[in-house]
């Protein structure tokens, strides 16, 4: 006897099962993360790497975070003023015959700032990222995140992450970074950020 379709609690589509609700909200970001890693080790692995020997001046990039909008009912509530300081520190680049990977640059990230709810938070990962189309980059971060909210609304003390962004390279010490994290379940329903990045 076939399964008559619901509409899912979860997801809202009409279906038997729904994959989300097997495998849980706090489940996803692990499997996001694992994927992230995953794919960024195959990158590796399947690409010449080679390490980036510039001075520190030239491999270092300051983050000022600012801003973000929330998508959802309850975004007027949340906070979108979210001052914080970080920065990136290049590795090394990919060398390939693939105009879509070849020089993509390999990078590490931390950032400090105030969350949806005003409260101190902070992430840290790896990010890859290539030219886009004439000055603007794109690139995927991956890692881990704390928030005060995210732990309250069951998930671990560290949330793993994997977001996609935008990257301006002007030929100026001043850029900007935009950011897309996905909605995912109880955790959130999507956040669009925007940084400032200074390079010396």
């Amino acid at each position: 006897m076939a399964l008559a379709p619901f509409r899912c609690l979860v997801c809202g589509f009409f279906h038997p099962v729904c994959f989300r609700s097997i495998i849980g909200s706090k489940t996803l970001p692990w499997l996001a993360l694992f994927m992230g890693f995953v794919v960024t080790a195959a990158t590796l692995r399947a690409f010449q790497y080679e390490a980036i020997k510039d001075p520190f001046r030239e491999r270092f990039t300051l983050h000022l975070n600012g801003l973000s909008t929330h998508f959802g009912g309850s975004a007027n509530d949340l906070n979108e003023v979210n001052w914080g300081i970080g920065g990136g520190y290049d590795l090394g680049r990919l060398a390939s015959e693939s105009v879509i990977t070849n020089g993509a640059v390999f990078s590490l990230s931390v950032d400090f700032y105030s969350d949806s709810f005003s409260q101190p938070g902070y992430a840290f990962g790896v990010a890859l990222q290539n030219k886009l189309v004439g000055p603007i980059d794109l690139g995927f971060q991956v890692g881990l995140i704390h928030e005060d909210n995210l732990v309250d609304k069951g998930s671990w003390y560290l949330t793993p992450f994997l977001f996609p962004y935008l990257e301006t390279r002007f030929d100026f010490p001043v850029n900007l970074r935009m950011s897309l994290i996905p909605p995912l379940g109880k955790l959130t329903k999507g956040v669009l950020t925007l940084q400032a990045l200074i390079r010396f």
